[in-house]
């Protein structure tokens, strides 16, 4: 999240020099690796006579030249229309099997030491095969159509995930402060907005593990509002890729392109370019680059808004050491342009004259007070208007609880702490 903000052009001057650097070290890796292949091709093409000299058609430039264009030609024509590896060959594998076995593994039922379905007997001496982080076995993942947790008592889960664009799509225009839009996955289907009406998409919907991984995949080229060209190709250079790329089909796309070029977007290189340069069409396209949801809305609330629930309650625990709350504030924002929803903080003073239960010991308090941390102990609270319905306004309510300190941990947890702020 740090990283993501110092990529961010809009928060604020201290961070200024962020985009441009990253920007310059982008292109600069860039042109180093441009003018390695180069380099190559030259020594090719000029200087490797006494390498092939044996070979009658390699014994002029002509030759040679023509040999590698008709070996890029071929790679081209073989390996394009593979399109899936853009996926496989990034780290988007590798994250979800580690997410999978580290929080869904731990409710497989056949991971108990009597019946694990390991190539070795089950050993109850032996935990580390319990405990191997690095294997997925079987019953770890689920199907996100069979995931229903709301039946048995639990939660309706949401998986929040931004679909980026940067790239007009109907109208040639798109959101610069945004690059992306809010998506969400369960077992309902896939939900994106469009034209301000939510739709859902039952392809794609996979296994519970892919979602959660696409979730939080925050290091990826295609960011969200934080997208930039030198992001996205320090990245891309890196190897640092754990977005993903969703193929929804040319019928399901919003204005496609013709069946060309959206055949030549969605190849394996049209996918990888698309990553090194940061360019992404959104919903115009037949192949949706996903990444992580706090791309577009950390918090998550984004999606309930658009219900207009009656009660929200937000765990607002990203990275903001210096409270100033920015990802409340992006979704106070966005709240009012998507949906003419109002969020209202309450103060301490104006909430003591709520009709708040008389036997809780909730302290509500504004958003400037909970920057204390050693003193402030309390809860946000906001009364959330949504638009008007036939001359009648309904109102939700906001708690939000932040993490902060106090003076009753103890010593040594203040003390590291003051050390580490």
């Amino acid at each position: 999240e740090p990283l993501q903000k110092m990529a961010n052009a809009h928060d604020g001057p201290s961070l200024g020099i962020g985009p441009r650097l990253l920007d310059l070290l982008g292109i600069g890796a860039a042109l180093l690796l441009l003018l390695a292949w180069v380099t190559l091709v030259q020594w090719w093409v000029f200087d490797a006579v006494p390498a092939v000299a044996q070979l009658p058609v390699l014994d002029n430039r002509g030759g040679r030249l023509g040999l590698l264009a008709a070996a890029l030609v071929a790679w081209l024509l073989l390996t394009a229309w593979n399109a899936e590896t853009a996926n496989t060959s990034s780290m988007h594998n590798f994250y979800r099997a580690r997410l999978t076995r580290a929080y869904l593994g731990v409710g497989n039922p056949a991971r108990h030491l009597d019946d694990m379905p390991m190539s070795a007997p089950a050993a109850p001496d032996n935990p580390e095969r319990v405990s191997d982080v690095t294997a997925v076995v079987p019953g770890d993942d689920v199907p996100l159509a069979d995931y229903r947790p709301e039946l048995k008592g639990g939660p309706l889960h949401l998986v929040n995930v931004c679909l980026n664009q940067t790239r007009g799509g109907r109208s040639g225009l798109y959101n610069a402060d945004r690059k992306g839009e809010s998506m969400v996955a369960s077992a309902r289907g896939l939900e994106v907005a469009r034209e301000g009406a939510p739709f859902l998409l039952q392809s794609g919907l996979d296994t519970l593990g892919r979602w959660i991984a696409i979730s939080g995949a925050a290091a990826a080229p295609g960011a969200g509002a934080y997208t930039t060209r030198g992001w996205a190709l320090l990245l891309f250079l890196a190897g640092a890729r754990l977005g993903y790329w969703l193929k929804v089909g040319h019928e399901r796309a919003f204005q496609p392109a013709s069946r060309l070029r959206e055949a030549l977007r969605g190849s394996k290189a049209g996918r990888l370019l698309s990553e090194a340069m940061g360019k992404f069409h959104g919903q115009s396209a037949a192949s949706w680059y996903l990444s992580d949801g706090g791309h577009f809305d950390n918090t998550g609330v984004h999606a309930l808004l658009r219900r207009q629930l009656d009660f929200i309650i937000l765990a607002d625990c990203g990275a903001d050491p210096q409270y100033q709350f920015g990802d409340l504030e992006n979704l106070v924002r966005k709240a009012r342009i998507d949906f003419g929803t109002d969020i209202e903080f309450y103060t301490h003073e104006s909430a003591g004259r709520l009709p708040l239960p008389t036997d809780t010991q909730i302290n509500i308090l504004a958003p400037e007070d909970l920057r204390n941390l050693y003193t402030a102990r309390g809860v946000l609270l906001a009364r959330i208007r949504y638009p008007e319905v036939d001359g009648e306004r309904r109102v939700g309510t906001l708690l939000v609880v932040k993490p902060n300190l106090h003076w009753a941990p103890d010593s040594d947890g203040l003390g590291f702490a003051r050390r580490n702020p």
